[in-house]
């Protein structure tokens, strides 16, 4: 009796449907990793000498169970400083 299909061809469709899970995965994790943890993109937003504050709340226009990020740069001393203006050389897919 002959196989439908050879062992590297089981292999590579394994690959193949490891892979087709396995990107979208990796690109929502990607995408959303700022939001799960701010420190990640503390260098880029905030000033020298500072660290970025997360902090999520209720907000008004919440829905139930939902809630809102702030973020701000602060010193050693709890001051808050700007961010750091983002423009279209620190977002690489903006022109």
């Amino acid at each position: 009796m002959k196989k439908a299909l050879g062992c590297s061809a089981q292999v590579v469709l394994l690959l193949v449907a490891a892979a087709l899970i396995a990107v979208p995965l990796a690109c929502v994790a990607t995408a959303t990793a700022p939001m799960h943890s701010p420190q990640l993109v503390e260098q880029y937003l905030c000033p020298a000498n500072t660290r970025l504050e997360a902090d999520w709340y209720r907000a008004s226009w919440n829905h139930p169970g939902e809630k809102t990020l702030s973020v701000t740069c602060e010193d050693a001393q709890g001051k808050i400083f700007p961010m750091r203006p983002q423009d279209s050389e620190f977002w690489l897919g903006a022109t």
